[in-house]
């Protein structure tokens, strides 16, 4: 076998491999903040994956509430382009969701990522998996449309002490109330 056979076939090969790899935008780490203050939680930290098929999320974090129910929301600005409402050092806040004013020019969206009862030491790792176009888990708008250009903000919320008949998947099951407690931001 030639080398200029070998070549062409090694060339064949990763052009095969690429091409059955769904394009990801990247992966990126962010610091996990308290809610309150904005102030950053010792060791905390996300990593959001986005590829065309989606996103995928790891967050680790400390200071919750031992024995509540705590869930984390995907919040989706899919044209962080559009976005005119920056709040603190983000191209993208509150201001841009239809539920605090924002006229939706961003297509946003907010859907439930992952969520569970936290033990004793208060630490948690929570993970999940959002595809392009699913609205099964979400509060209201499209989904992820845009996952490799998507703004996606993870927003970590107290749904209150665990009741047998509550589900954390649930925006509006609090026990009395919800308080959002930390957020992680990714912008790509």
């Amino acid at each position: 076998m030639g080398s200029k056979t070998i070549g062409t076939s090694l060339f064949a090969a990763v052009l095969a491999l690429a091409l059955a790899t769904p394009a990801t935008a990247g992966t990126t780490r962010s610091n996990v903040y308290r809610f309150a203050d904005g102030s950053q939680v010792a060791g905390a930290w996300s990593v959001l994956t986005t590829t065309d098929a989606g996103a995928r999320m790891t967050l680790q974090t400390s200071e919750l509430p031992a024995g509540h129910s705590v869930s984390v929301w995907w919040i989706i600005f899919n044209a962080p382009q559009n976005c005119t409402h920056p709040e603190g050092g983000l191209r993208c806040g509150p201001g841009d969701l239809p539920p605090f004013g924002g006229d939706d020019s961003a297509v946003t969206s907010i859907a439930y990522a992952a969520g569970h009862v936290i033990g004793g030491s208060g630490q948690a790792t929570f993970a999940g998996r959002l595809a392009t176009g699913d609205t099964k888990g979400a509060v209201f708008g499209p989904g992820l449309v845009n996952p490799t250009t998507a703004d996606i903000h993870l927003l970590v919320r107290d749904q209150g002490e665990k009741d047998p008949g509550s589900e954390s998947r649930s925006f509006s099951a609090c026990n009395p109330t919800c308080t959002i407690l930390q957020a992680s931001p990714h912008e790509q």
